[in-house]
């Protein structure tokens, strides 16, 4: 089972990959269309990096959100080591009436 913590580094490490692909995207794509197309890809180099400069820096952001979603879960659900999904309390007597307030005795008797 993944824990809290690790669904949070790997959402931190998709945003520090992002960030650190959008500042090399404008270099590499120039070199690549430069070493492709020559000068023409060197226009189409900029241009691709430019928009990879904008929208890796946005999947890594993405990245974190899913991370921290994931660690919300992780650390709102109780898992027993088995899989099983452990009972925090007793369920209520209920009546057809109003729901009663929670009270750990009433399950007992």
């Amino acid at each position: 089972r993944e824990s809290s913590s690790s669904s949070m580094r790997a959402g931190f490490a998709g945003l520090r990959s992002g960030l650190y692909e959008g500042l090399m995207s404008v270099p590499k794509q120039v070199v690549k269309g430069i070493n492709d197309h020559g000068a023409i890809g060197a226009a189409s180099g900029l241009f691709k990096g430019v928009v990879g400069t904008i929208t890796k820096p946005a999947v890594g952001v993405f990245d974190l959100a899913s991370g921290a979603s994931l660690a919300i879960t992780h650390s709102t659900r109780p898992i027993h080591a088995s899989g099983e999904v452990l009972r925090m309390r007793l369920p209520r007597c209920c009546s057809w009436e109003t729901l009663p307030p929670y009270s750990a005795l009433i399950p007992l008797l």
